[in-house]
């Protein structure tokens, strides 16, 4: 077995050691204690370096593939976030261009509506210009009117003033002249002829 060819090789290496500086004695002693050693624990040491063996070839093996899987979660991630970023970037571009022609429209809009607005401030002004213009000239008809119609009764009135104070002049001499023919009438049918010749020579005056 292994152990022993080992074990005879070590003695006979413990005798030709002993030849050197070292006691042969204390010599031949460790050589007995690592041929027991070995005995005892090579099988063991040596399953337990095999194993140790493997286990660091695993080990490695795990890590080397750890580290490919990190560095290919790395490498997708790099990619999710260049991705992300350009469709962040793509948004905010797209937003922007959005916001810019929402504020063209609003702007556009405001321009319609304050042309509209002046147009008809327009409309309302030049409405109220004719219908200021239209009462203006009602308002003159009317003044014309009026000032036609106090002519006229003033003529009337003026020719009814002036028919009456006719009528009264009239009526005075009519008053006047029926007085001296009473007087006359009386003094004809007086008794008295010097009283009569008196009242008549009055009268003829």
């Amino acid at each position: 077995m292994v152990t022993r060819a080992t074990k005879s090789s070590k003695s006979a290496g413990g005798r030709t050691s002993g030849n050197g500086a070292k006691n042969p004695g204390v010599a031949g002693a460790e050589g007995n204690v690592e041929q027991i050693r070995d005995i005892l624990f090579g099988t063991q040491m040596r399953d337990y370096e095999s194993k140790f063996s493997k286990l660091e070839s695993r080990l490695a093996k795990d890590i080397s593939s750890i580290r490919n899987e990190i560095n290919k979660r790395l490498d997708s991630l790099e990619v999710y976030l260049d991705d992300e970023l350009l469709s962040i970037r793509d948004n905010m571009k797209q937003e922007k261009q959005e916001r810019s022609t929402a504020l063209r429209e609003v702007a556009q809009d405001l321009k319609n509506t304050q042309k509209a607005l002046e147009k008809k401030i327009s409309t309302v002004e030049t409405q109220l210009d004719k219908s200021i213009a239209q009462l203006r000239k009602q308002l003159l008809e009317q003044n014309k009117s009026l000032t036609d119609e106090i002519i006229s009764k003033h003529i009337e009135t003026t020719e009814s003033l002036d028919a009456i104070a006719q009528e009264l002049r009239y009526d005075k001499l009519n008053r006047n002249t029926m007085a001296e023919l009473l007087s006359e009438i009386a003094l004809r049918i007086s008794d008295d002829p010097a009283d009569g010749g008196k009242v008549e020579g009055k009268g003829r005056k």
